[in-house]
């Protein structure tokens, strides 16, 4: 999630196809925006929960600076996450996959 911290109780969801959550938790980016990295956004992890009443509780924080790029540069396509090679799921189960790749 993010927030800004000029509006200190404004806590979004981010719903934005370059930043996605890998399987181990980590938030990645297929490629970077200058919005990404406003002066007042911050990135937090944070989890809901009924038993809390829908309340989050956020833990560290991210800041970024995101500096104008110069020229038109292309980053080759590249991985930047993938699940498991081997994984274990019983006959009629669900399996999530998840492949995340970068690049611009």
């Amino acid at each position: 999630m993010f927030r800004d911290t000029e509006q200190g109780s404004v806590i979004e969801t981010i719903r934005r196809k370059h930043i996605t959550v890998d399987g181990d938790g980590k938030l990645q980016f297929s490629a970077v925006e200058l919005h990404d990295g406003r002066p007042n956004l911050v990135y937090e992890c944070a989890a809901g929960s009924p038993v809390l009443h829908g309340e989050y509780r956020s833990g560290d924080h991210v800041q970024l600076e995101v500096l104008p790029r110069i020229g038109e540069k292309t980053v080759a396509v590249h991985k930047l996450y993938t699940s498991p090679d081997e994984v274990t799921v019983k006959a009629g189960g669900r399996l999530r996959l998840l492949c995340i790749f970068g690049g611009k």
